[in-house]
């Protein structure tokens, strides 16, 4: 009901969002929470998703493991630096992820066009499981002061989390 209210700055958190759907459905709800981001609001996901942690700006990674063994802030920055933390179980998992992503991206960039445009391949979705991460996007200078944040098409700056 928010979303179509024409509300700015609202803060949706949403608790693994991608359970249960296609991996084309959450290409789409990928789309859908840049759409927040881009128009002002804040987005806070948790998430075990690749695709969703490697489109956050931020994320954070709980553990080392789960419950009474976890509450630990094991990771945290882009998915690029939680891919390259050692001890990072999401960041062994994305860094598999983010390669994956790149190779047809760079494939596509070294071919050259036959129709004078070309169009990116699109890298299918992992199916391997990190430990249990949350992905928070927001708009909140306060909570990337300092850190590294992604831009959008329109060159706007949004920070999103990913806290696990």
């Amino acid at each position: 009901a928010q979303v179509g209210a024409g509300l700015r700055g609202i803060l949706y958190v949403l608790d693994e969002p991608t359970t249960g759907l296609h991996a084309d459905d959450v290409q789409k709800l990928i789309a859908v929470l840049e759409r927040l981001l881009d128009r002002g609001d804040s987005v806070l996901v948790i998430e075990h998703h690749l695709d969703v942690i490697a489109a956050a700006d931020h994320v954070l990674e709980m553990g080392p493991e789960a419950g009474g063994d976890g509450g630990l802030v094991v990771a945290e920055g882009t998915p690029e630096q939680i891919a390259r933390t050692k001890g990072s179980h999401t960041g062994r998992f994305l860094k598999e992820h983010l390669a994956a992503l790149r190779k047809p991206l760079a494939a596509s960039l070294s071919k050259k066009p036959t129709s004078g445009k070309s169009k990116p391949a699109k890298a299918k979705p992992s199916k391997a499981k990190p430990s249990k991460s949350k992905s928070a996007k927001s708009n909140s200078a306060k909570a990337t002061a300092g850190k590294p944040v992604k831009t959008t098409k329109a060159n706007k700056p949004r920070n999103h989390e990913v806290l696990g």
